[in-house]
Order: structure tokens, then sequence, then C-alpha cells
């Protein structure tokens, strides 16, 4: 009881003496048995370098609860700090403070005193070191706002990183680490996670270098700088962090256009891109559907089409020529696609793809036709013919090339291009023509038609990219040779020497190329189609008091006359051939034709006159310009008789029995008169 008793007293002189002491400013002076006191020491000290640390606040406690504080102290560098003398026994020694730099203790340690002792005691503490956390991002395709894509910052994923000191790294304790350039990683990979993490770094400044690209993005060759900072004593690191940004690669199309011909890039024209698929962002929506138009671009001075749009990465589009050059045909066939394939392109520096496409020069047709002027329809009258035309086409102006560069003169105005024939149907075709403007000229007549001297305009201009070949028709009124025919006819009786003309006598006149033939040879008239003749299309033509037809200017052939109607007690005329070779519409040919009349019912072959026939063709008159009325009306009956026309048949008989005839008659008229005088 009695030590008990004691060692309560003992205790209570020793909180009195503490007491006493802090409130005198003397600490930790106990006047107590040194048999039961200990004095207790304190130094801080690096874990890992064992150097002596200061500023760290230390409190002594008589309770593990650390309720009851018993002395606290603040430790200096390089010396013990005295806590105080204290009755022996178990305290707890908590770390209020920790040294700058170093990670606070959380739990109080033991600390026990022994009696007539003095205890210096080093408090190890733990440099306290930093973690680096590094972000790469970059651009991601979010949406289209109708316009163009619409991009954000988002995680891109790994990149290799190295780090090294910006300035000299000291540890906590003072110690150089690093000094300024020295590398601390070499290479530190990164994660999928889109984030680099580094632990364990002294505290400092370091400079943190992006390694190499990545897929789609250019590495950021720029150093950045970071600095590690002594945190929150409680953690045993630091943090900070550090976003590095990656500029997306990008792409830009150009399209050109060129002649197919001579290679030659045009100025003109213009583009546009569409969707080659279906488009998604990054949450895999689709913001943009297969084969949408995105945008149309005009090329420019220099024949370049450069698309604005930002085209995605790893997604497909595609270019078609929407406006070709003047002068051009669109190219509607080429679809020229571009998958941007980040992979495909090294450095991941921007690329540039050129898409060239070709433009046919747009090329004129020239189709010319043989209209007769006379009937304004495209058929030949009599026996003329539309084939054998030659015309010739000549440049109205300078005709150029249309690629706008060099402006290439491939024909001066007025050359000759080129000749071209026409058919039998009187057509003539000339293509592959560059667009300008021409006229053509007749050069040589078919036959049968005049030369037709005037000039006839052409206009090859341009009608549109879409039209690959202007086409233009050309007229050419043909004039036909033509000639009217007078046909006189006379009856000579058989007592009578004179002929009288005759009245009411009819012909038809047939294209002799038109009338079939019988079997034996001859003409088949009734299967036959007679030619107008008459000023009002008349078929058949009767002579008047005078005798006389005068047809139309009949146009240029070979006819075959028939007398058609024959007056009462008259022979019929054998039918013979007219040719119309020369252009005279003003000048007739002119026929004579004999037959005979009859007194009785029994024919017979008059004695009398002879008839007479042509021996020579009227000249060729001058060519005229055409006028309203297609031919010529008949003028009067002339008073000379022409020449040069075969002779009529009477009967069936060939010409050298009408011959025979007459000169019997002549004889027997001669013999008739020698009679009379002798009487």
């Amino acid at each position: 009881m009695k030590k008990k008793l004691k060692r309560i007293g003992v205790s209570l002189l020793a909180v009195l003496t503490l007491v006493m002491g802090m409130l005198s400013g003397i600490t930790n002076v106990f006047a107590a048995d040194e048999d039961t006191m200990g004095k207790a020491f304190i130094e801080d000290c690096d874990k890992a370098g064992y150097k002596d640390l200061g500023g760290g606040v230390y409190a002594l406690y008589s309770d593990i609860e650390c309720t009851n504080e018993l002395a606290r102290v603040t430790t200096v560098k390089g010396d013990d700090v005295y806590l105080g003398t204290f009755p022996a026994g178990m305290y707890y020694l908590k770390q209020i403070k920790a040294p700058d730099g170093y990670v606070l203790k959380s739990a109080p340690d033991e600390y026990e005193i022994y009696a007539g002792r003095s205890k210096s005691t080093w408090i190890m503490n733990t440099e306290q070191k930093g973690s680096l956390y590094i972000y790469h991002e970059g651009e991601k395709l979010v949406g289209w706002d109708g316009t163009n894509f619409v991009y954000e910052n988002h995680s891109i994923g790994q990149n290799a990183v190295k780090i090294t000191a910006a300035e000299d790294v000291y540890s906590a304790n003072g110690t150089l680490v690093y000094s300024k350039g020295d590398v601390v990683k070499e290479r530190v990979e990164g994660s999928r996670t889109g984030s680099t993490v580094i632990k364990g770094l002294t505290h400092g400044t370091y400079a943190v270098t992006e390694l190499e690209d990545m897929e789609g993005y250019r590495k950021n060759s720029e150093p950045h700088i970071v600095t590690l900072k002594y945190g929150n004593p409680e953690l045993t690191e630091s943090y900070n962090s550090l976003t590095i940004y990656n500029e997306r690669q990008k792409a830009t199309l150009i399209a050109h256009t060129e002649d197919k011909v001579n290679g030659i890039q045009l100025q003109e024209g213009s583009y546009t891109m569409y969707a080659g698929a279906d488009i998604r962002n990054i949450d895999g929506e689709i913001i943009v559907t297969k084969g949408v138009a995105l945008q149309t671009i005009q090329t420019n001075d220099e024949g370049d089409a450069i698309f604005t749009i930002d085209i995605p990465q790893n997604r497909e589009v595609y270019v078609m020529q929407s406006e070709a050059p003047t002068g051009y045909t669109r190219n509607v066939t080429e679809k020229q696609s571009f998958l941007f394939n980040c992979s495909a392109y090294e450095d991941s520096k921007d690329v540039t793809v050129h898409k060239r496409f070709g433009n046919d020069r747009t090329t004129a047709k020239i189709q010319l036709c043989i209209v007769d002027a006379g009937t304004g329809e495209a058929k030949p009258e009599g026996n003329a013919s539309f084939e054998g035309a030659v015309y010739g086409l000549y440049a109205r102006e300078d005709i150029v090339s249309p690629d706008g560069v060099y402006k290439r003169i491939f024909y001066h105005a007025d050359d000759l291009v080129t000749t071209f024939t026409t058919d039998e149907k009187g057509e003539a075709v000339v293509s592959d023509l560059h667009l300008g403007k021409y006229y053509t000229k007749q050069l040589i007549a078919s036959e049968g038609y005049r030369v037709d001297e005037k000039e006839r305009e052409v206009n090859c201009n341009y009608e549109g990219d879409m039209v690959a070949e202007v086409s233009r028709r050309v007229e050419s009124h043909q004039i036909v040779k033509s000639q009217p025919i007078q046909v006189i006819i006379g009856a000579q009786h058989k007592e009578n020497t004179e002929a009288e003309l005759l009245e009411g006598a009819g012909f038809m006149m047939y294209l002799k190329s038109q009338i079939p033939l019988k079997e034996d040879g001859s003409y088949d008239f009734e299967n036959a189609t007679p030619v107008p003749i008459g000023d009002y299309g008349e078929l058949e033509l009767l002579t008047g008091e005078d005798g006389s037809i005068f047809t139309y200017s009949l146009p240029y052939g070979t006819y075959v006359v028939v007398e058609s109607t024959t007056p009462e007690k008259t022979e019929t005329v054998e039918p013979f051939e007219v040719e119309i070779v020369n252009n005279s519409p003003k000048q007739p040919q002119v026929w004579h034709l004999l037959t005979v009349r009859y007194i009785d019912e029994t024919p017979e072959i008059p004695k009398d006159d002879p008839i007479e026939t042509p021996t020579e063709q009227p000249k060729e008159e001058p060519e005229e310009e055409p006028t309203d009325t297609p031919n010529e009306k008949p003028i009067e009956t002339p008073t000379e008789k022409p020449t040069d026309n075969t002779s009529p048949k009477t009967g069936d008989d060939s010409q050298n029995l009408l011959w025979g005839s007459v000169i019997l008659l002549s004889l027997g008229a001669l013999l008739l008169l020698l009679f009379k005088k002798k009487k």
C-alpha cells in the first residue's frame, strides 16, 4: 500500500513539475528521483539517405489515443532535439508535421523511456514522390453541320514519351538528383486508355516530349514543361497531369480537268464530292448517308478545284465532274474515289490528293441536204440526180482550240476546211469538226442541176456540256436545168403539097427511165405514168389553131413524146425522144411534126412536100437566179425553125421508109408537071 501511494505521489510530482516548467518557460525539468526518470531526444532523418532533416513537429502523449499531450517540439536539422525528462514508462510519439517534402506519419509510434537513461531516437521520414499523368488528345468526328464535318477534342490513345529534367532536380533532403537536360526516362510507353503514367519522380520540373506519331495524328515535337511539387503530406505521392494536343492528320482533295487530246490542264469546270458510304461519328451514329453531295467547287485560275471539306479519316468519298469547261463534254462516267486511310501515309503529314479527269472536246457535225428549188422537196426532178455534188466547207472566222491556254488556230478565216460529196439521196455529212462559225459553198453541181453559188452560214456554237456533238443541218436549194418543149404539127393532104397546121392533136410525155418495157423490148405506155407538162400540171396538151403546144420548162432528162389524141382522118405520129440537157428556161426546144390527113376511109401516104425536121439544138442560155415561179411559161411560137432534133416517126416503119416515101412523092410531082408542059 505504501509503495502504491509512493508511485502515485511520484507521478503527481512529475506532472506538477512539468506544468510548472512550462509556465516558467523551462521545459522538461523534473524534480524527480533519477532512478525513476529518463530523458528523451529525437532527430528527423531521411529514410533513404539517412540525412539529417529539420522542421518536423512532434508531440509526446501518455495514451495511445493521443489525447493527453505531454510535450511538443520542432526538429532542427543536424541536431538532436530535447523532448523532455519523463518518468520511465511507455509513451506515444506522434508526428504532427512532417519535414518539408516528406510523407506525414499517420499513426503514433510507441516511445519507451527508461529510468535513469537518456534516449535519442531517429525519426525515419519517407520522401514524397510525384506521379505524372500524361494525356494525349486530338480531334475526333462528332457531327455534320450541313456544310462541313464537326470535330471535338477527345482522348486519342497511347504514345511513347521521353522525360528529361527541365531544371536541376533536388531531392527533399537537398541532394542533386538530375542536372538540367539529364534524361530521366528514355522512353515511356503509353497505354490504350489514352494516358501515360510515370510514378516515383522526384519533385522538380521536367520536359515531356512525344517520340512518334500516332495513326491519324502527328506527334507534338514541342517539349512540354511540367512541375511536380510537394503536395498533401498524408499522401505518399503528389500528382500532376499534362495534356498534349496532337494535330489531326488532314487530307485535301484537288480535282483537275485535262484536255484528252493534248493533256493541257483546263481552267474551267466544277466538281462535286459525295459520301462514298454511310459516314458515322465516334459514337457510331450515321451523320451522312451514302451518296449525299458534300460540296461543289469551281476551279480557280490555275484550273484546280480545291475542296475545303474536312474529310474524315478512314471514311470514303468520291468526286465527279458537275460541269465541264466551255467547249468540252462533261465526263459523266468517271467516278474517282478516295478512302482517307491514315496508315497509308508516312509521318502523319497532311495529305494532298489529286484527282485528274479527262474531257473530250465537243465536236460538230454538219449534214448537208439538197432540196430541189422548184419543188421544195428532197427529190430530184426528171432524170437529174442529187448524187455527186461537191461542196466546200470554209471557216467564216478563225477556228481555235477551246483549251483556253494556247488558243491554237486550226483554221484561219476563209480557209478551206474540207470538201464533201453528196450521195444518191443528196446528203453529205462531215463530222469531228471543231466548234466555230463556217460556211458552205458548192464547187461542183450534180448531174442535171446548176451550181448553187450562194454561201450558206453554219454556226456550230457550244450548246452545253451535255451535248457531245453539235449537229447542224444545211439545205442547198438546187435549180434543175430545164427547157420548155414546143411541138408544131402539120398535116398534108394527098392531093395538096402544102401542109396545114393541125388543130386538136394531143400530146403526152413520159420520162424514158420510168417507162416499163414489154417482153419484146417495146415501151409499155399503158402501165407508164405521164409527167405533167402544162403550167397547171396538165398531163396532156392539145394543139390549137397554130398547130402547136407549149410545155412548161421541163427538168433535165430524156423524155418520150407520144401523140395521145389524134384528130380524125389523120395518122398518129410515132413516139419520139426529146433530151433536156441544157439550161434554157426561156428558149424552147422546137419540134416540127408532119402527118398525113386522108380524104376517104383508106389512109394513103401523101406524096407532096416532105416533113420538116429540126437539125440544130438551141444554145444553152446563161444561168439565171431562181424566181418565185419554178419554171417559165412557154414563149410565143417562134418564127425560126430550130434544128438539131431527132426526126419524128409516122407509123411503124423506120425513118428510111419515111424518107423513101418523101422522095417518091417528089418524083411523082415532078413527072406530073413535065407531062402537063408537053401537052
